[in-house]
């Protein structure tokens, strides 16, 4: 298969691909993070991509798997789809998104195969630009939006006045963003927060929202196309992927016991509006586990609440043993899909936690537990 690949500045022109590599992570904030290498642009285009929150979108098109019956796919989401023309109503992580419908020409009959190429698109934003290689190539280092959040300080105490049920965690990330001047919508949660909180200077705009939403078993996230979400955590949407057993090139399996944690400890120190310095901790033990080891993670941001702690524990090992598998690229895999194994694996299945993709060589590395 021959893989095809375009990238834009946003706001300015084309760029030429030499290579690109993309994670997608659900352990990591930002979500994604990528490395483009480019012919150098333009001028004009350099200033764009030196600016401040500079931005780039970066599209891959092809498919290595056989094209397979709607039905299959409709199983595959949990029936979340009957027929063809309800994908563009899909949301962002659910794999088959309205970026797509482009290039699924709506209206097949239910059972036509899907025999189109399979695309996928990155908005993506430049958190390093390396010029001094050799020739003509510049490399990009990319986050999805999450890296805003992280990179914007508040410089002057801002508290959020409104409190109880009619103050919604949405309504806080559009004050929130709107205070950054980069105002952005998210989906509704319909929860709300139990008493006013206050965004301290010093703190990023992310360590102040994410633990928020970590309360409510939420993860706050910026998707690959750019879409702030707030999943919850303790369930997944992403379904199971039967991967070709013919597209596996190589697969293998580590066991360290040192990586296990069955306890979290976070501890949450800040000084208030008096001068005085505080300090909270938040804990979370995994269940029939005496909490041994346990994870410390220090926070300079005023306690949220409880909640943090569980989301940190969900998301670390509770086994020993993990799983790597290299295999031919397929656009539509996603973290958090379970995957079956081949026969001489530790289990039948992973829940797949990491997916790089790469272009040109149309390789994508699985990694699970």
């Amino acid at each position: 298969m021959v893989w095809q690949a375009e990238a834009h500045v946003i706001g300015g022109g084309s760029l030429e691909i030499i290579n690109f590599t993309a994670t997608i992570d659900n352990d990591w904030s930002p979500f994604v993070q990528a490395q483009l290498t480019i012919r150098r642009p333009p001028a004009a285009d350099m200033v764009k991509l030196r600016a401040i929150n500079a931005a780039v979108w970066v599209r891959l098109i092809g498919s290595n798997q056989v094209a397979r019956p709607l039905s299959a796919l409709t199983a595959d989401f949990g029936g979340k789809i009957s027929t063809l023309p309800k994908i563009s109503g899909l949301g962002s992580t659910d794999i088959l998104t309205a970026r797509y419908s482009a290039d699924v020409a709506p209206g097949l009959p239910p059972e036509t195969l899907l025999t189109r190429p399979s695309p996928r698109r990155w908005r993506l934003f430049v958190t390093e630009l390396d010029d001094d290689r050799p020739g003509d190539e510049i490399s990009l280092r990319l986050a999805s939006g999450e890296v805003l959040m992280q990179r914007y300080t508040l410089t002057q105490t801002t508290t959020y006045i409104r409190a109880g049920a009619g103050t919604h965690l949405e309504d806080l990330f559009q004050a929130v963003t709107a205070q950054m001047g980069l105002p952005a919508a998210i989906e509704p949660t319909g929860l709300g927060i139990s008493a006013p909180v206050s965004w301290e200077p010093g703190v990023t705009a992310w360590d102040f929202l994410a633990p928020l939403y970590a309360r409510q078993d939420r993860r706050l996230s910026c998707s690959a196309e750019g879409d702030w979400e707030a999943r919850t955590l303790t369930s997944s949407n992403a379904g199971s992927w039967d991967l070709d057993p013919g597209a596996i090139l190589e697969q293998g399996w580590t066991s360290d016991p040192a990586a296990i944690v069955n306890g979290v400890l976070v501890t949450y120190t800040w000084t208030d509006a008096d001068g005085i310095r505080r300090r909270e901790y938040d804990t979370a033990t995994r269940a029939g586990t005496a909490g041994q080891p346990v994870l410390t993670v220090d926070r300079e941001t005023p306690y949220p609440g409880t909640g943090e702690a569980a989301q940190i524990l969900r998301k670390v090992p509770a086994t020993a043993q993990t799983v790597e598998v290299t295999a031919l690229q397929d656009l539509y895999m996603w973290p958090g899909q379970t995957v079956p194994m081949a026969a001489g694996m530790p289990s039948a299945s992973i829940l797949t936690t990491r997916i790089t993709f790469t272009y040109p060589e149309g390789i994508m590395t699985l990694n699970g537990r």
